[in-house]
């Protein structure tokens, strides 16, 4: 993830839990979809981190029964749990269509995949 700071209205924001790349165990953040970039603003200590949106090549729900999805990047695969069913579904095709806008909007990188699956 990368230090930015976005402004603007949020395309959508609440909470989901974030699956910690140092053990077995999800924590809860805050996150929003603005600026090109899925932001977290609970990281670190009071800081902001983000994907960029662009730089995302597949959104998969994982574990269904449990919400959780993962957003896979050309460098890193995040896996998050959302809070309900709703919300799950609201996040993956949100993040899918902004990636997609943002993966078309950037002609300065070759025309990309995107996959989105559902478990």
């Amino acid at each position: 993830m990368q230090a930015h700071i976005y402004q603007g209205a949020p395309t959508l924001q609440g909470t989901l839990f974030k699956k910690s790349p140092s053990g077995p165990f999800y924590q809860e953040r805050q996150f929003q979809i603005m600026g090109g970039a899925l932001v977290n603003t609970q990281a670190g200590k009071g800081g902001t981190s983000s994907i960029p949106l662009r730089s995302v090549t597949k959104v998969d729900i994982t574990q269904p029964e449990r919400y959780e999805f993962s957003v896979v990047t050309r460098d890193r695969e995040f896996r998050f749990r959302a809070v309900t069913k709703a919300e799950l579904e609201s996040w993956t095709s949100t993040i899918t269509k902004e990636a997609r806008k943002e993966a078309f909007a950037d002609s300065s990188s070759p025309t990309s995949t995107f996959v989105h699956d559902f478990a």
